[in-house]
């Protein structure tokens, strides 16, 4: 994986600091049909051992999709428990995506794409951040974020192709950190949800009850997602 990818994800996997609680990651197969393929759910009474790091499965792209549908994406998930804090329980989401298809990511590069993380249980949003870059290797433009109310979510979204022209989206992270003043014994869900559009329009996240996302307007819009959930 890139050198910024691997270090972004040391920082949870590796460190001794956290505790991956929960992992999810999904990859789509870019061959025309929109299907998803579920890879790999540890769930959350299977913890991934300390100092090890899950690796990213893929397969070659040989077909770029004849429609606006994904094109290689892969997204994933993690749950770390921070036991460095000790006044409360504080869980940092960490998540990513990465397009890698190889041969035509092109299709609908004049819409707004976006990140979302959501979860259960009302845990307070402490803080989030997100960075992303183009193929180019620059940063990710035009990127602005929107909050769920009350303590649900967080999204981000973004130019996909810079400048209309010159290159597109390849990776980017959305990491938050929640907190609850206790241990309840009560199993949360958390979700990441990525939403790809093909329309020159403008988007904004819409936010449901349960929680979910979406974008507005919905048309010329596809989205993936996965989830995991812990114990809180």
């Amino acid at each position: 994986m890139p050198a910024d990818e691997r270090a972004e994800r040391e920082k949870y996997f590796l460190d001794s600091r956290y505790v991956i609680l929960s992992y999810a990651q999904i990859w789509e197969a870019a061959d025309g049909s929109g299907s998803v393929t579920q890879l790999t759910t540890v769930g959350s009474t299977q913890r991934i051992e300390r100092g090890s790091m899950p690796g990213r499965q893929s397969k070659p792209i040989e077909q770029a999709s004849s429609s606006y549908v994904f094109n290689g994406l892969y997204i994933s998930i993690a749950v770390a428990w921070d036991t460095s804090i000790k006044f409360e329980y504080r869980y940092d989401i960490q998540t990513n995506f990465d397009w890698q298809g190889s041969t035509n990511p092109w299709n609908g590069v004049l819409g707004d794409d976006g990140i979302a993380i959501y979860w259960g249980n009302n845990l307070a949003l402490l803080s989030d951040f997100f960075w992303g870059k183009y193929r180019d290797g620059t940063n990710l433009m035009d990127v602005s974020r929107e909050e769920a109310p009350p303590n649900s979510g967080v999204g981000w979204k973004f130019w996909e192709a810079k400048n209309n022209c010159c290159s597109v989206a390849d990776f980017g992270w959305l990491t938050a950190t929640v907190a609850k003043a206790n241990f309840t014994n009560t199993i949360t869900n958390f979700t990441v949800k990525y939403i790809h559009s093909w329309a020159n329009l403008s988007y904004g996240f819409s936010w449901g009850i349960g929680p979910s996302v979406s974008f507005s307007p919905g048309n010329s819009t596809q989205a993936i997602s996965t989830y995991t959930n812990v114990r809180t």
